[in-house]
């Protein structure tokens, strides 16, 4: 939190004004009994308050707006710089490349973006990024397209898509690659239990709307030269009227057909908000060891639900053993939770009401923790929200650790669920004969990590040494057990042992499971292709996917 005197308020007020001029957030204002301004609430949960003296002068700004910096390189696919690039953010901040390709963006408040880069003769793949939790400098990575790809991009990147409301996003192709592209086309699968509102092609994309009976519906490109690119704009309506499920998400999938010999496919994954909801803000991420760890859970009933009254409403938490708790509170009087079987929390809401503009439609629990002890390498709350006439809700909050910038030069990741039982064996003894070859090839002996994984609440460190013997001896103490087929938390816990895996590292991965189908490990999946390409860091995954799984993800 921040505090300003009188001296520097002028200043801020600026700064803050502009800073926030352009964002898309609802906001609200409050003033005093004599008009003056007292408060400014954003619905990303950031305010501004003002203080005044008796002669009606601000003599204090408090406010929760941090702002950020991004920065990175710009190359080429030969490592050489990329001088003279625009680099922009959502249209409202910008930089140019300089001679090394670096480039820098400062002054962002906490939140998603969208990140592209410009330049004649090249194309870029953009990215989706958050920036928050006080991690003031992000370093990003732009990469140089050399394929036709698509991607999808969400217009709000903030929010879910909401149960029974509109969502819109764009469809963007970019050419990147050798040739000018024609006969293109985009074919879009309209998700099921969604209506299609409208499709509209930009430029001079043509897109009739027309769905088929297999519930797609076609866009013509315009011939492309190298570099260029164009957008679709797609609104949806959520009607999901079909049990949604736990933690539901609604996923698009457009293909892109052209002259270029592959066809390119892009997926998106983004969380639906169903009627009553329950999703949870962990601050700060990542968490230290002894730190505090803030957890605000919003309960909702959606303002377009069908029936205006939900009863029964009741909110519970799943946290995990290392955390103490400090204490729990409600937004609402009356409502009172109960701590007596921590680990697990419990909450009686009662009713929520969208009838009225004054009836309470959302309850907001508190909970402060402390992190004592390290078991897991990441931290994942289990959320519940049921009631006697809606669908429950099922969510999870996942807290990354903050083990500093230790980095080591391999990591051993072992999927330990129930399906890999007839092979874990055989592969702890190529694990192990693996490890003797390192260490006696090995001038210096090197600095290894073994984690294993199941769900997202498992991902656990085994041993990180440059011992033999403890390491042999952790990999022996492994048992398979519990967990289904598939998914599992493949994509989390690689994301965690590439982000500490040394420059020209290797990272050895077992599994027999695809990841999970959904927004978090989507943006994991590209940060993990991101810190391999620019880390060189060698992998290796000799077991291939399980048929059934396969099937089930399906």
């Amino acid at each position: 939190m921040i505090n300003t005197s009188k001296k520097c308020q002028k200043a801020f007020v600026a700064i803050i004004g502009m800073t926030f001029m352009n964002l898309s957030y609802a906001i609200n204002y409050t003033y005093d009994s004599l008009d003056r301004l007292v408060s400014v609430n954003y619905d990303s949960k950031q305010f501004i308050n003002y203080t005044y003296d008796d002669a009606g002068n601000i003599i204090n700004v408090e406010t929760n707006i941090f702002l950020y910096t991004i920065n990175g390189s710009l190359l080429d696919k030969q490592k050489n710089p990329i001088e003279g690039a625009l680099v922009q953010v959502d249209k409202r901040a910008f930089a140019i490349t300089d001679s090394n390709g670096y480039w820098e963006i400062i002054d962002l408040p906490e939140g998603h973006y969208n990140l592209i880069a410009k330049k004649e003769g090249y194309a870029f793949m953009g990215q989706d990024f958050e920036v928050g939790n006080q991690d003031w400098i992000t370093e990003l990575k732009i990469s140089v397209l050399s394929e036709f790809k698509l991607r999808i991009i969400p217009a709000n990147l903030e929010k879910p898509a909401e149960q029974g409301k509109k969502f819109r996003f764009n469809i963007t192709a970019i050419n990147g690659g050798d040739r000018i592209a024609t006969d293109a086309s985009i074919v879009y699968a309209i998700p099921e239990n969604t209506l299609l509102l409208s499709i509209r092609g930009l430029g001079d994309v043509e897109c009739d709307g027309v769905v088929s009976d297999d519930r797609e519906t076609t866009c013509i490109l315009p011939d492309l030269p190298i570099g260029a690119m164009v957008d679709i704009e797609v609104e949806l309506y959520l009607k999901l009227s079909e049990p949604l499920g736990p933690k539901p998400v609604l996923k698009n999938i457009a293909t892109l057909y052209s002259n270029y010999p592959n066809t390119d496919v892009a997926t998106r994954y983004t969380a639906i908000q169903p009627y009553l909801s329950v999703f949870c803000e962990d601050i700060p991420n990542p968490i230290v060891l002894g730190g505090l760890l803030h957890y605000e859970c919003d309960i909702e009933l959606n303002d377009n639900a069908p029936q205006k009254l939900a009863t029964g409403v009741h909110f519970k938490m799943q946290l995990p053993d290392e955390l103490r708790p400090e204490f729990v509170t409600t937004t609402s009087e009356g409502h009172i939770c109960d701590t007596s079987k921590w680990p697990t929390l419990n909450c009686p809401i009662g009713e929520l009401s969208v009838a009225e503009a004054n009836d309470i439609s959302e309850v907001t629990v508190v909970v402060e923790t402390v992190l004592e002890d390290i078991i897991m390498l990441a931290l994942t709350s289990l959320l519940q929200v049921t009631a006697d006439n809606y669908e429950g809700h099922i969510n999870d909050v996942t807290t990354r650790i903050d083990f500093g910038d230790v980095e080591v030069d391999s990591v051993i990741a072992l999927d330990v669920t129930n399906s890999m039982k007839p092979i874990l064996n055989s592969i702890i003894r190529v694990v192990k004969r693996l490890l003797k070859e390192t260490f006696v090839t090995e001038g210096e002996a090197p600095f290894i990590a073994i984690v294993s994984f199941r769900d997202r609440n498992e991902i656990k460190l085994e041993a990180a040494t440059d011992e033999l013997e403890h390491l042999l001896n952790a990999l022996e103490g492994l048992e398979a057990s519990r967990g289904g087929e598939c998914p599992e938390a493949s994509a989390q816990a690689s994301l965690i042992a590439v982000k500490h895996i040394k420059p020209k590292g290797s990272f050895i991965f077992f599994t027999d499971s695809l990841p999970y189908e959904d927004a978090e490990t989507q943006s994991a999946l590209d940060e993990i292709a991101q810190e391999i390409g620019s880390k060189d860091i060698q992998v290796f995954a000799p077991i291939t996917v399980d048929e059934n799984c396969i099937d089930n993800y399906k």
